[in-house]
């Protein structure tokens, strides 16, 4: 019953502040450099290296626009190649923080953790030992262990498994093995092409999990990937994302600028009219299925429509 209640409170939340355009979510990609060779993203292949300067990051956690309730989450590239990682990661004390790993700096990841007492830690794996190395490019596997078992009694550990092209429904069998074994928690998600990561595959024709993982997120995938789904996309009302060059942008998968944090303050960005018609000109966009973006509007449309509750009309089901 809590957990229907929570839910029941989540959505309510959600409801106000897309109806306020209040930002809930907060992803900051603070450098573009990385540890990672991955086949999912190019972003290694980039040769301008851009870190976002803690003095703009600093700056943002102060903007009106940006309340206490913020999920804040700090990513890349390796979020920890920025030259000032730690401080960066301190100005955050006390807030609601996420961060993400690939899980190759191990040893700075552990003691980072610990000495600030970050809250949320999502680290990758994608598969089987020998599949997690072939789509990261680097063997991560004993670090995630590692990491794992050195964290997990100082911070909330969820692994992100990303379905692609280059795993299996086996390799998710042994990472939902793998999470149970550890007792920690699992995102699964699709992968969808993320202009920003510069990756060209195409995000349809992958494997559906609906059988391991009981989800509208997993069941309608098959149906998405076909076009016979159509879902608004109101995670953009709430949820922009910060780039390492200062670009406020709508969302994680396309580079559509709203404005930059060198040239002018988040508010003055968030609150512009050019912003407003931004978003809702891409409110029906449906060109992707990522897990960050599309559970919240399946929670904001699909369910309750499924319901009998017509909060919104947008849902299209071929």
């Amino acid at each position: 019953m809590n957990r229907v209640w929570n839910k029941a409170i989540a959505l309510s939340r959600f409801i106000s502040s897309v109806q306020k355009r209040r930002v809930l979510t907060l992803p900051i990609y603070i450098t573009n450099r990385c540890t990672s060779r991955c086949k999912t993203c190019n972003i290694w292949k980039i040769k301008e290296k851009e870190d976002l300067d803690k003095d703009v990051i600093e700056s943002l956690l102060c903007d009106n626009e940006i309340r206490d309730d913020v999920e804040f989450i700090l990513t890349g590239g390796d979020f920890l190649l920025h030259p000032e990682c730690r401080e960066v990661v301190s100005l955050f004390k006390g807030k609601n923080l996420r961060i993400f790993s690939n899980g190759i700096l191990a040893d700075k990841l552990i003691s980072l953790v610990r000495e600030e007492g970050v809250r949320y830690v999502s680290v990758s794996l994608d598969g089987r030992p020998e599949t997690n190395k072939y789509i990261r490019g680097v063997d991560t596997f004993k670090n995630v262990e590692r990491i794992i078992t050195e964290l997990k009694d100082f911070t909330h550990i969820e692994i992100e498994y990303t379905i692609s092209k280059w795993n299996t429904k086996e390799d998710l069998r042994f990472v939902v093995d793998f999470v149970k074994r550890h007792k920690i928690e699992l995102s699964v998600g699709y992968y969808s092409r993320v202009e920003y990561f510069d990756a060209e595959e195409d995000a349809t024709g992958l494997y559906s999990v609906s059988d391991l993982i009981a989800s509208d997120y997993h069941s309608l995938y098959p149906l998405w990937a076909n076009g016979k789904f159509n879902l608004p996309c109101y995670s953009i009302f709430v949820r922009p994302v910060i780039k390492s060059n200062g670009d406020v942008e709508l969302c994680e998968a396309r580079q559509v600028k709203l404005g930059n944090l060198y040239k002018r303050s988040f508010s003055e960005i968030w609150r512009d009219e050019r912003t407003e018609e931004v978003i809702r000109s891409f409110s029906k966009c449906n060109g992707c299925w990522l897990n960050c973006q599309r559970t919240s509007d399946l929670g904001l449309t699909y369910i309750p429509r499924r319901l009998g509750l017509y909060f919104h009309k947008d849902v299209k089901k071929e």
